[in-house]
């Protein structure tokens, strides 16, 4: 399962009126998965299938493979309340770099093989900066619940594949996963008798940690069931990473709720379990000549998530007056993350254009895992479209491979219904931003690939 960790926490929006926005997809396999639309359970030729289906690791053509891919995610927020949409905000994040090694050799016979690799499947950088009234107040429709996320996922994957005979192959990889978080969101401390649109008592809640080391596992099948028809599956297993780390609370306003003389922030530690779910890709491929079609349909059940809330201790909202303190513990945080199941759709064709060139063109439709109505605006999961294309070239031992893959996202329709967490009274709420999301991705990936 070489994908999923990172989903988790997919699904983000503050917004009324009409939203776009950008999906959390982990990189493909190699540079011939991204530029065949991300099918990997049919089709790779190459050490590559340690992360997407071991089963194939006895076809690879070569030995080694080094590869690294570079992700922009442009994201901006305009005003729709008025009639010639204004930027509000904009992700000031910039390109994330995707390496991949993998190594894949045979034990003695080529029945049996063993493949180790690493990759970096998610190196995800969003920023929205609201703009500022005076030096210290947001402006209420600006304010957003997420305003920042980094997260990266590491992967050390471990596998062995046994083909029996020339039409099948079992493959089962042990995957070992390392988790970096950190995000913020504005939460609101007012009290019922404050006006909900008061930005001055916004604080930011950021959550910070990393994960031990989580351990997943991936089985895959591939079968040949006639000499122009191949079959793959691959199944990730159901596990589970805690994140461990820091919660900061910060009041970059001079307001305090009515009848107090000021509001202040205590952080505390804080603790995120991250289950990862079931998930399943089967695919077919079809050889006509010196053309490969190939069709891969996947499943990933995140309804089973829940929603997500980090645990907290020693974290606290305090509001100060003349004849005292009143203190508001603050045990749990919710993030905004509440996701359904996801499902895909992708097809991708391979010409053997010359006998040391191949050219790769796929296409992939994803059903997002966000609901109708999320809270936060640095990631939303929404349903998208990716259109690739690649080529590779062999050189005797050494091949060279190339993917490109643009995406873009439907809209998503909603009402002023998603609110910021309020601290004090979690019944009172303040609407978060109003803005429609824009969104697309590129990715870019190489590939050398070595064999002998």
């Amino acid at each position: 399962m070489s994908r999923p960790a990172t989903l988790l926490l997919c699904a983000l929006l503050a917004a009324s009126g009409r939203a776009e926005a950008q999906a959390l997809d982990p990189a493909p396999a190699g540079a011939a998965s991204l530029a065949l639309g991300g099918v990997g359970a049919v089709g790779l030729r190459s050490p590559a299938a340690l992360f997407a289906n071991p089963a194939l690791l006895p076809l690879a053509q070569s030995r080694i493979l080094l590869g690294l891919a570079f992700e922009q995610s442009p994201r901006a927020v305009v005003l729709t309340a008025t009639v010639n949409e204004t930027q509000e905000a904009r992700d000031h994040a910039g390109a994330s770099a995707l390496p991949d090694v993998a190594l894949a050799l045979p034990l003695g016979t080529p029945w049996l093989w063993f493949s180790a690799g690493y990759r970096r499947s998610l190196g995800l950088e969003s920023r929205f900066g609201p703009p500022q009234v005076g030096s210290d107040v947001r402006v209420a429709p600006a304010r957003y619940r997420g305003l920042e996320l980094s997260l990266s996922e590491h992967i050390w994957s471990f596998a062995l594949a046994l083909r029996i005979g020339d039409r099948l192959s079992l493959g089962g990889a042990v995957e070992l996963r390392h988790l970096r978080l950190r995000h913020t969101q504005a939460i609101w401390a007012g009290l019922a008798v404050d006006h909900v649109g008061d930005a001055r008592l916004d604080l930011l809640a950021t959550v910070a940690g990393s994960s031990r080391l989580a351990a997943g596992g991936l089985l895959g099948i591939w079968l040949r069931a006639h000499r122009a028809l191949e079959l793959g599956l691959a199944l990730s297993l159901p596990a589970s990473a805690s994140v461990d780390g820091s919660l900061a609370l910060v009041h970059e306003g001079t307001g305090a709720p009515y009848a107090y003389a000021s509001l202040e922030g205590e952080g505390g530690t804080a603790a995120l379990s991250l289950p990862l779910p079931f998930a399943l890709r089967a695919g077919i491929g079809l050889s006509l000549a010196r053309l490969r079609v190939l069709l891969e349909g996947g499943y990933e059940r995140w309804s089973s998530v829940g929603e997500l809330r980090a645990r907290c201790e020693g974290a606290q909202v305090v509001l100060r007056r003349s004849s005292g303190a009143t203190v508001f513990p603050l045990e749990s945080l919710p993030l905004g993350i509440e996701l359904g199941d996801r499902a895909s759709a992708r097809v991708g064709l391979e010409l053997l254009a010359l006998r040391a060139l191949t050219l790769r063109a796929g296409y992939a439709f994803v059903h997002g895992a966000s609901r109708a109505e999320t809270p936060s605006s640095v990631l939303i999961d929404l349903d998208h479209h990716t259109w690739s294309f690649g080529l590779e070239l062999a050189l005797s031992r050494l091949r060279l491979a190339l993917g490109f893959a643009h995406t873009t996202e439907a809209s998503l329709s909603g009402g002023e219904r998603a609110t910021l967490f309020n601290p004090l009274r979690p019944e009172l709420s303040a609407v978060a931003g109003i803005g429609r999301y824009l969104a697309s991705r590129t990715r870019v990936a190489f590939e050398l690939q070595w064999g002998w």
